[in-house]
């Protein structure tokens, strides 16, 4: 019985432990979205700004330059080269769209220059329009350009001169510095992203653990109140049915009055009974004894401690067993006797008197099969004789079969299944039911 009962347990744990992952999976995502958008605003924020600082920076390096060739009107090549240097420049220099080669710069690079040619429409339509003016003023544009992996920063400035010539200056500064540092700051903003994701969920789950305490404290009040129950049912049930047995049976009337109390109050007595046991199922440890189990020795006193009982409902108890030994049976002694009194119990409480219970046991293959029979009305609805939730299927004439009683076969399931066997449920020949499960041999 405490095997249900700690089933129930573990599944309104279970229900209660799956609210609050689902709770807390809403929060989470909720907040992931929160938290990501607001951490992709500030880093294309950040990202501007900095790219920002570094065009500011770039332009300051370009404004000198270009100053320092207007105010001379001369192009010194070593001065150029050093002011680069320092700055970490590249710089190119045209007269008349024909470059003037820089002797400090060893083995220039032009592919710089050729690609931004074609990006410099706007620049090159400014100067044209300047062609016949005896005033010209400086032509800038700013733009990018990629070029061996890299993205540089590109300003080209075209100078006029007083001969009426135009200087036309191509300085580069690679986005390195820029990138790298970028680099550091998103992976800052990543694992604030994360941080604070992994703050929020702890936080939500902390609540979530406290929104659900009084679901548990109900829990635990309600198993309380069934023990408290049990306890005080068992004593009136036992004083009124001890009372019915002591009533003389002389008079009809008190015959039927006291078959059916003695009935009704060993009927209660049983849903008292799984009560009990299952509001005790938590509190018993999980200890199973797997043995190598004696399979003829235990099924003889199987039989021989329920004949009476049998016999004393009106019934009949047979034991098959074969003419060779069985195997022994791996299994726990007092788990499997628990099943049997089950089988057993099923099979006199709910069935009609007369009735005869067959108890067999044959070796297949690598397990051992054991079946209770019995004649009685048999179960109508087979699939479900397993499950709780279902009621117990009565023939047309009343009868129950071997149909559970509230706990008991879905308790028998589970200990067949904690033994690695099965167990199901088949029609016995001739009438009524038999109910077969199988326990690995050893």
């Amino acid at each position: 019985m405490h095997w249900l009962k700690r089933k129930r347990s573990h599944e309104f744990t279970g229900y209660l432990a799956l609210l609050r992952r689902k709770i807390v999976s809403i929060h989470i995502g909720f907040a992931s979205v929160v938290v990501l958008i607001l951490c992709l605003m500030g880093a294309v924020q950040t990202k501007r700004s900095l790219e920002g600082r570094y065009w500011e920076q770039f332009h300051a390096h370009c404004e000198m330059l270009q100053t320092s060739i207007l105010a001379t009107q001369t192009i010194d090549n070593k001065e150029i080269y050093q002011y680069c240097v320092e700055n970490q420049l590249l710089s190119y220099i045209c007269v008349d769209e024909q470059q003037i080669i820089n002797p400090y710069f060893p083995e220039e690079d032009t592919d710089l220059l050729s690609l931004s040619k074609p990006l410099l429409q706007q620049a090159r339509q400014e100067i044209a329009q300047q062609s016949g003016s005896w005033t010209k003023s400086i032509v800038q544009q700013d733009y990018t350009v990629s070029c061996g992996g890299l993205t540089w920063f590109a300003q080209f400035c075209a100078l006029p001169t007083t001969s009426g010539n135009w200087i036309e200056l191509y300085i580069f500064s690679s986005s390195a510095p820029f990138e790298s540092e970028w680099n550091r700051i998103r992976l800052l903003f990543v694992c604030g992203a994360l941080g604070g994701i992994l703050l929020l969920g702890g936080l939500s789950f902390a609540l979530t653990t406290r929104a659900i305490q009084p679901a548990q404290q109900a829990k635990e009040r309600e198993k309380e109140f069934i023990a408290a129950a049990s306890h005080e049912l068992k004593s009136p049930l036992a004083v009124i049915q001890t009372s019915a047995e002591l009533l003389p049976a002389k008079d009809a009337d008190v015959t039927r009055f006291r078959s059916n109390i003695l009935s009704e109050t060993r009927r209660m007595s049983l849903l008292v009974q799984e009560l009990l046991i299952s509001v005790k199922a938590d509190t018993l440890p999980k200890q199973h004894k797997f043995t190598a189990l004696d399979t003829d020795a235990f099924l003889w006193d199987i039989y021989e401690t329920y004949q009476d009982v049998v016999t004393k409902n009106g019934d009949r108890l047979t034991l098959k067993l074969p003419a060779d030994a069985l195997p022994k049976m791996y299994a726990d002694e007092e788990l499997l006797r628990q099943v049997i009194s089950i089988l057993l119990s099923n099979a006199v409480q709910h069935s009609p008197q007369g009735i005869e219970i067959i108890v067999s046991a044959i070796h297949e293959k690598k397990n051992v099969k054991i079946l209770v029979s019995d004649t009685g009305p048999g179960i109508l609805n087979k699939e479900n004789a397993f499950q709780h939730s279902k009621n117990s299927d009565r023939d047309k004439n009343g009868g129950q079969g071997l149909a559970h009683l509230g706990l008991g076969l879905t308790l028998a399931k589970k200990i067949i299944s904690l033994h690695h066997g099965q167990i199901w449920i088949l029609d016995t020949k001739g009438g009524g039911t038999t109910i077969a499960f199988t326990i690995p041999s050893d």
